[in-house]
């Protein structure tokens, strides 16, 4: 007698296990959207403090003041999409081991840290570069 049909017992196992599959990819999904949205804030700190920098180093070296602009809003445009973020721009000199100092050595630290908040906590986003006098 050769077998041609599957028990009931052999289906509602593979229904259990295809349900369990199933689920478990549901579960998934939050988890993605959440990952999602926080690299797409990643994503515009990123791509603001490198529009910053653009505009800064496009000054010149001359036209940059050495300063600390502290934490402000990186805009107060209510409609803008960054409205959430807060910028900082610190500017310094250093000598030629990188440390800071408190006199003219021909070199620019460039500094500027992003910061906004994500499900409760606080994030950042930091970029720095050097430009020197030609």
């Amino acid at each position: 007698m050769t077998k041609k049909a599957f028990t009931l017992l052999e289906v509602l196992f593979a229904i259990g296990i295809f349900t369990i599959g199933i689920l478990s990819v549901f579960t998934l999904i939050p988890l993605s959207a959440k990952l999602s949205n926080a690299t797409e804030k990643e994503v515009a700190a990123s791509n603001l403090s490198q529009g910053i920098m653009d505009e800064t180093i496009n000054l010149g070296y001359e036209q940059i003041p050495v300063n600390d602009s502290g934490i402000v809003n990186y805009t107060d445009n209510t409609a803008s999409p960054f409205i959430g973020y807060k910028k900082r721009l610190i500017i310094d000199w250093v000598d030629t081991n990188l440390q800071a100092s408190a006199t003219e050595t021909g070199l620019k630290r460039i500094k500027i840290i992003i910061y906004w908040k994500q499900n409760g906590s606080d994030k950042n986003y930091s970029l720095a570069t050097l430009i020197s006098k030609r």
